[in-house]
């Protein structure tokens, strides 16, 4: 598959499947869910176009994006698991904008910190590093223990939170 470098050319997920995503969510008081890409500690505007790493953080917001649209098609839409093809859609999704984020060179700390915290959940690779490094959400006691038990990967998430910290102050 060809790389592609603009967010135009990212890969859409089903029609039917985005409007019942979206009904479902908004039925439920949870469009935030799959609405929010909002990248953990970003505070600056990505589409002002003198923000230099303006590319990585639209790519992070839409892993953000499809990450969630993933994990809620999971639990709502396909409950019994579905079908390889069913999951398709997201999976090229999440891979396009991860594609970008690992091939974009950061050019400041916000960008540094996408990177970090992206490059962490995919090496950790459970639920419990994509809630922390992704969504920010709090450290599990499942991935308090796993970190406790490993020096590198402890040292991973200790730059991803301080790169974090830096971009927001």
């Amino acid at each position: 598959m060809p790389k592609h470098s603009s967010g135009a050319n990212a890969p859409s997920l089903p029609e039917t499947s985005r409007r019942a995503l979206l009904g479902r969510a908004s039925a439920l008081g949870a469009l935030a869910l799959v609405g929010s890409a909002a990248p953990v500690g970003a505070a600056v505007d990505v589409t002002a176009e003198a923000h230099p790493d303006k590319a990585l953080l639209a790519a992070w917001a839409g892993y953000v994006k499809a990450q969630r649209a993933f994990e809620y098609a999971c639990d709502v839409l396909l409950p019994n698991g579905g079908t390889d093809a069913d999951h398709e859609p997201y999976y090229q999704a999440i891979d396009f904008y991860g594609d970008q984020i690992e091939r974009h060179q950061a050019s400041t700390v916000e960008g540094f910190a996408v990177q970090l915290r992206y490059l962490f959940a995919k090496k950790m690779g459970c639920m419990a590093s994509y809630q922390a490094a992704i969504y920010g959400e709090p450290v599990s006691d499942e991935l308090a223990a796993t970190l406790a038990a490993d020096d590198l990967d402890k040292m991973l998430w200790g730059m991803a939170q301080a790169a974090t910290r830096a971009s927001r102050a």
